[in-house]
């Protein structure tokens, strides 16, 4: 009699875990389900940043095609303004698909494409209005882009008023 209770413990404790098992299967088939959606979802938004950067580089280097065109762009101001808009969609999307602050993706970017360097590129900017330093020193995706536009701005202004 005692062996027959111990054959049925063990019984209704191996079904009891089969059951949980089974359980843990199908909560675990939902998670995975979740996160194939969350994946697929995460590559979406990262075609659509990776777009969205590259026209805003597009709409930025037309203007300042410009006014290079039209010779307002001051030789020193120059090459470091082009290397912050032509890294326009690389840095974008290297800061936000790669997990990077701005400024690592810039200087990353400096030190692959151009032959500025970040200690140069943070000398012009501090020669700059305190609105672009400000922009740029929260180091952030948005305020790269106010960092471009109003350094533009700038030298679209500096035409106007001659």
């Amino acid at each position: 009699m005692y062996t027959y209770g111990i054959i049925a413990f063990f019984s209704f404790l191996s079904l009891f875990f089969w059951y949980r098992s089974q359980n843990l299967n199908k909560e675990l088939m939902r998670y995975r389900r979740e996160l194939n959606g969350a994946k697929s979802e995460s590559d979406y938004l990262g075609e659509i940043i990776i777009t969205l950067a590259s026209e805003q580089e597009l709409l930025f280097r037309e203007r300042f095609d410009s006014l290079r065109q039209y010779g307002a762009i001051p030789p020193d101001t120059e090459p470091m303004l082009e290397s912050l808009i032509k890294g326009c969609g690389t840095v974008i999307s290297d800061a936000a698909l790669g997990h990077k602050s701005v400024h690592e993706a810039y200087k990353e970017y400096l030190k692959k494409s151009t032959s500025i360097s970040w200690d140069s590129f943070a000398k012009f900017l501090e020669q700059q209005d305190g609105q672009v330093l400000r922009h740029w020193q929260k180091n952030s995706v948005s305020e790269y882009f106010f960092t471009c536009k109003i350094l533009l701005d700038i030298q679209e202004k500096r035409v106007r008023g001659s």
